[in-house]
C-alpha cells in the first residue's frame, strides 16, 4: 500500500502524468460524482455535474481508445439520471452494481441484503427522529445517513454505528465525507470496482482514478502502481494515496480537457464524432465477473 503524504498538483504535473501513461494503448477514466464531476452542495439533492465537466466527459467519450466510467455512492439509477451521458460505463453503490450499455450487473450478496437494508434503514429513521436535519437514504443495495450541516454529526455518526453494530447482520459501516454508510459486509467497493472494469478493458488500456471523498482512497490504491490517482480537494490530516491533487473541483474539468487533448495527441487518426463501438462492453464485464447478477435494461 502506497504510502500517506500530501500529493503535488496534477495540473502543473501534467508531464509526468504523461509519462505514467506513456506506453498504454488507451486509458481506463474512472471518476467519482459528488465532489468531482458535481460541487458538494448542502442538500444532496441538488447535486449537479457542472456544464464544464459534462462538455469534457462528452468528448472524452468519443475516442475509441478511452473507457470512461462515472463511480459513485449513489444509487445507479440516480447517477445515470444526472450524468447522462452516453457510452459511459456507470458503477453505482460503491460498485456494487455496474450498467455497460443497456445491461447491469449487481453483486449477488448486495442483491441477497436488499431486505436488510431496506428493514435497517427504516429502524435507523426512528432512532434518529430527534435529528430531522440527518436524512436515512435507502439506495437498494446500501443506505446513506447524511449528516452534513448538522451540529450533532458526531452524535449522529456513533449512533449509526452502534445500531448498525448491535442489530447483528451482515452488514458494514463506512464513514465518508459528511456520510455514513450502510454496506453488505462484503469485500467490495470502489476499488474493486475499478479493478473489475480495468481487467474487463482492452488489453493495455492504463487506469485513472479521480475522486474527492474517503471512499475514493480504494479507488486511488487500486489503479496503482501502474496507472494514476488524483485527489480532488484540500488532503486531509491522514494524507491520501493519491499521486496527484486538484485544489477544487473547479479543476476537475481542466484536467478532463487535458486527458481528452493527450488521447487526440496519441491516437489522432482514431478520434470518431459518436461514442465508440470499442468502448468496454457488457460482454466484457460478463467474461471477467461471471458470478454478478445479470439484468437487461
Amino acid at each position: 500500500m502506497p504510502e500517506m503524504t500530501t500529493p503535488p498538483s496534477a495540473l502543473s504535473n501534467r508531464e509526468q502524468i504523461a509519462r505514467a501513461l506513456d506506453g498504454s494503448d488507451g486509458l481506463l477514466l474512472g471518476v467519482d460524482f459528488d465532489g468531482t464531476l458535481a460541487p458538494i452542495v448542502p442538500d444532496p439533492d441538488d447535486a449537479a455535474i457542472t456544464d464544464s465537466a459534462r462538455e469534457s466527459l462528452v468528448d472524452l467519450a468519443k475516442h475509441p481508445r478511452v473507457t470512461v466510467a462515472a463511480v459513485s455512492g449513489r444509487e445507479l439509477s440516480d447517477l445515470v439520471d444526472r450524468v447522462d451521458i452516453d457510452g459511459l460505463v456507470y458503477a453505482g453503490n460503491h460498485g456494487l452494481e455496474i450498467r455497460a450499455g443497456e445491461t447491469t450487473f449487481v453483486h449477488p450478496a448486495a442483491a441477497r441484503q436488499r431486505a436488510q437494508i431496506r428493514h435497517l434503514s427504516e429502524r435507523l429513521r426512528d432512532r434518529l427522529t430527534d435529528f430531522p436535519e440527518c436524512t436515512v437514504e435507502n439506495k437498494s443495495l446500501t443506505a446513506t445517513v447524511h449528516v452534513r450541516g448538522s451540529d450533532h454529526a458526531a452524535r449522529v455518526a456513533s449512533a449509526t454505528e452502534t445500531f448498525v453494530a448491535e442489530a447483528e447482520n451482515d452488514v458494514r459501516v463506512v464513514p465518508g465525507k459528511c456520510v455514513r454508510e450502510l454496506r453488505p459486509a462484503v469485500e467490495w467497493d470502489k476499488g474493486a470496482a475499478m479493478e473489475l472494469l480495468a481487467e474487463a478493458a482492452s488489453d493495455g488500456y492504463r487506469p485513472l482514478y479521480i475522486g474527492d471523498d474517503t471512499t475514493d482512497e480504494d479507488g486511488f490504491r487500486a489503479v496503482q502502481p501502474d496507472g494514476v490517482a488524483a485527489k480532488v480537494g484540500t488532503v486531509a490530516e491522514t494524507g491520501t494515496a493519491a499521486d496527484f491533487e486538484l485544489r477544487e473541483q473547479a479543476a476537475v474539468p481542466r484536467l478532463l480537457d487535458w486527458l481528452s487533448e493527450y488521447a487526440d495527441e496519441r491516437w489522432t487518426s482514431e478520434r470518431h464524432d459518436s461514442p465508440s463501438r470499442q468502448q468496454l462492453r457488457a460482454d466484457d464485464l460478463r467474461d471477467t465477473e461471471d458470478e454478478f447478477v445479470v439484468r437487461n435494461e
